[in-house]
């Protein structure tokens, strides 16, 4: 499925329109506020956390927004982000959904050789349930 890029300014009802001609609620998103409000909005919403998101700003949404949790996933640029992330949520028995950011050559953030990469995915391997 689509996934539509919010960025700057959610317009609700611009949203709505996309959306429903795309057939999704798959969205990635930017700015934690937009995202509380799109997943009060759509049911079934599935939001990707379009850039890393400070470990405060991640305590606070799970306090705020428990039930919304299992909707979101959250991306992750290095291994110590990675690692602060995996001890919140065995400190507060949680699942996370994680995906890996890559640096493609632009150098705007993220894991940027294979060596970084594969730590991390050591890591998550190690804790997953799955």
């Amino acid at each position: 499925k689509p996934r539509l890029v919010v960025k700057s300014l959610a317009n609700s009802m611009l949203l709505k329109r996309i959306a429903k001609a795309f057939n999704t609620q798959s969205f990635m998103v930017f700015h934690l506020p937009h995202a509380v409000h799109i997943l009060q909005a759509y049911t079934q919403a599935d939001i990707l956390m379009g850039k890393p998101v400070p470990l405060q700003c991640l305590k606070s949404f799970t306090e705020d927004q428990a039930e919304h949790l299992p909707k979101v996933q959250w991306l992750i640029d290095s291994a110590d982000r990675l690692k602060n992330y995996l001890a919140y949520a065995k400190e507060r028995n949680l699942q996370l959904r994680i995906n890996l950011e890559i640096d493609i050559g632009l150098h705007r953030g993220g894991l940027s050789d294979l060596e970084q990469f594969m730590h991390c995915l050591a890591i998550i391997k190690s804790h997953s349930e799955y």
